[in-house]
C-alpha cells in the first residue's frame, strides 16, 4: 500500500497531484501531506505549465483535516502554530506561477473547499456524490482557519458567501457553479476527458471556451445585510453567538476590502483559535463523533431502492425548512414537486414510482412536527419526523416509520442517504 498521501504524474506540460489518504475511505489533508505538497511545488520544472489537483476516490475530493488537532489548542495562540505547516501548503498553491486547477469528485468539505480557493481554477463531476459544504461554523462551530472568511465574500458576494459559510448549506456541482464558486462542471462519464481539455487549452492557450469567464461579484447592501444578519446571529442560541460574530465580521471586513493580507488571514487563525476553546464547540466537535457512530448503523449507505420514492411537499411553513434542506441535495430517485392544490395540508407525501404507474395505494403522508406529540394521525401515516431545532439551524431529526411497509422503507432509506 502506498503510504504517501499524495502522487504525481507528468502528462506533457501538465504535472497531476493526486490526493490519496492512506487507510481511509476518504482524504484528509493533514501536516504530512502539506510537507510533501510543499515539496511537490517547491521542485515545479521549467516545463510544467499547469498543476492539476485530483482526487483517487470516487467518493472524496477533500473531506477536511484532522479533527483531533482542536484537542491539542490550549490557547489561541497555539492555533497559528499547530496549522503553519498546512497554511504555508495553501500560499505555495496559490503563488503557483502556472495556472492550478482543482478537479473536483466526490465530497469537498470545510478545509477542503478552502484548498480549492487557492487554485485559479475550479472544475466539478455533476454526481451524486460531488458536492460542497463548509463544515466548521455549522457542524463544528468554529471559525474556519483557512482563509474562507476572506476569499468566499469576494468570490461570491457576501450574501452567497454567508449562505455557504455562515449558514452551511451544501451545494451539488451544479449550484456550485451557478452562484460562482466553480469555473466548471461537466457530466460526470465526461468529467475525465473534460479535465484533460481543460488542461491542455490552458497549457497552450491559458485560457478554455469549457470554463466560465470571469464573474462580477453581485452588489450587495452591507449596511442593511449586515443588520439582518446580526439580528439573526441574535436568535441563536446564546451558545453560539460569539462564534457566528465573529466570523460574520471577518466575512463583511473582506467584503469591503479587493485583496487580502497577511494581517487578515492571521486575524482569521486567531479568531478559529478563540473559538476552539469555547465549550460549545467543544461540545459540537465531540458531537460529530457521536454522529459517525450513528451513520454506521444507519442506511444512508444502503443501495438506492430499485424503484425509487418521490417526496411532494407544499410549500406552506411547516415543512417548508425541509424541503429547502432536500431540494439542496442531488439525491437519487427523489423529485419534488409543489402541492398548490392543497394549501392546508402541512405533510410531505411520500409517492413509490418505478416502471409501474403510481397509484393511490402508494402514497403516505410524512408528518413533520415540531412537537413531541405527533397527535392523530391519518391510517395510511407510515413515517414521522420529530425536527424541532432544524428551522434555529441545528440539522438533526428523528425519522420513524410508524407501520412497516415497502414504500416507507424506501422513503426512509431515501431521506437517511439525504
Amino acid at each position: 500500500m502506498n503510504e504517501s498521501p499524495l502522487s504525481t504524474e507528468t502528462r506533457g506540460t501538465a504535472l497531476y497531484i493526486t490526493l490519496d489518504t492512506p487507510g481511509c475511505a476518504v482524504n484528509i489533508f493533514t501536516d504530512k501531506a502539506a510537507r510533501q505538497l510543499v515539496e511537490i511545488l517547491g521542485a515545479l520544472g521549467p516545463d510544467v505549465r499547469v498543476v492539476v489537483f485530483r482526487s483517487a476516490k470516487a467518493e472524496s475530493f477533500v473531506n477536511g483535516a484532522s479533527l483531533m488537532l482542536g484537542s491539542a489548542v490550549s490557547q489561541p495562540d497555539d492555533l497559528p502554530r499547530l496549522t503553519a505547516k498546512i497554511r504555508r501548503a495553501y500560499d505555495a498553491v496559490e503563488n503557483l506561477r502556472v495556472p492550478s486547477v482543482a478537479a473536483i469528485r466526490g465530497n469537498c468539505y470545510g478545509c477542503g473547499v478552502e484548498l480549492t480557493l487557492r487554485c485559479r481554477y475550479r472544475v466539478a463531476g455533476d454526481s451524486y456524490d460531488t458536492h460542497v459544504r463548509m463544515t466548521e461554523i455549522a457542524d463544528y462551530l468554529l471559525v474556519p482557519t483557512f482563509g474562507s472568511t476572506q476569499y468566499l465574500p469576494r468570490l461570491l458576494g457576501l450574501e452567497n458567501a454567508a449562505d455557504f459559510l455562515l449558514w452551511g448549506q451544501q451545494w451539488s456541482a451544479r449550484e456550485a457553479l451557478s452562484r460562482g464558486l466553480f469555473h466548471g462542471c461537466f457530466p460526470d462519464t465526461e468529467f475525465e476527458l473534460a479535465v484533460d481539455r481543460v488542461v491542455t487549452d490552458l497549457a497552450l492557450r491559458g485560457a478554455s471556451s469549457l470554463l466560465s469567464p470571469p464573474r462580477t461579484r453581485p452588489p450587495v447592501d452591507v449596511e442593511g445585510f449586515g443588520r439582518r444578519t446580526r439580528e439573526r446571529i441574535a436568535r441563536l442560541p446564546p451558545a453560539y453567538r460569539d462564534v457566528y460574530g465573529a466570523c460574520y465580521a471577518l466575512m463583511e471586513r473582506a467584503a469591503l476590502k479587493e485583496t487580502t493580507g497577511t494581517a487578515d488571514l492571521e486575524a482569521e487563525v486567531l479568531a478559529a483559535g478563540q473559538s476552539i476553546l469555547n465549550p460549545a464547540s467543544k461540545a459540537a466537535v465531540a458531537f460529530f463523533f457521536v454522529r459517525q457512530l450513528s451513520e454506521q448503523v444507519t442506511l444512508r449507505d444502503a443501495a438506492a431502492p430499485k424503484s425509487a420514492a418521490r417526496v411532494d411537499c407544499e410549500r406552506s411553513p411547516g415543512p417548508r425548512f425541509l424541503r429547502d434542506e432536500l431540494e439542496g441535495r442531488r439525491l437519487r430517485g427523489v423529485t419534488f414537486h409543489d402541492l398548490s392544490d392543497e394549501p392546508d395540508s402541512d405533510a410531505l407525501r411520500v409517492v413509490s414510482y418505478g416502471s409501474h404507474s403510481t397509484n393511490a395505494t402508494d402514497v403516505r403522508s410524512l408528518a413533520v412536527s415540531d412537537v413531541v406529540e405527533l397527535g392523530p394521525l391519518d391510517p395510511t401515516t407510515s413515517v414521522a419526523l420529530y425536527a424541532p431545532a432544524w428551522r434555529r439551524g441545528v440539522q438533526f431529526a428523528e425519522i420513524a416509520v410508524l407501520r412497516p411497509s415497502g414504500v416507507a422503507q424506501e422513503a426512509f432509506q431515501l431521506l437517511a442517504r439525504a
